[in-house]
């Protein structure tokens, strides 16, 4: 099982520009989740909240932590 330290904080520098440039785009409640013993990945959650009035995307990801990463979407609407 690879150390979660260098992934979480390869997730948090990747978007702390964003923050830094824009100023009104935020990542918060970031966290990774453990790998089981013996699987092969994990998984990071973490909320970017856009304030801005321009549309903003996330269109790719990196970390040397892992060989690959994917981006999945998922919307909170509030009723």
């Amino acid at each position: 099982m690879k150390p979660l330290k260098p992934f979480i904080a390869a997730i948090a520098f990747m978007f702390a520009s964003l923050a830094h440039a824009h100023g009104e785009f935020f990542l918060h409640d970031a966290y990774a989740r453990a790998s089981a013993p013996g699987a092969p990945n994990s998984a990071a959650f973490m909320v970017l909240d856009n304030q801005s009035e321009v549309a903003k995307r996330v269109v790719s990801a990196n970390t040397p932590a892992a060989k690959r990463v994917e981006l999945h979407e998922h919307t909170m609407v509030l009723v």
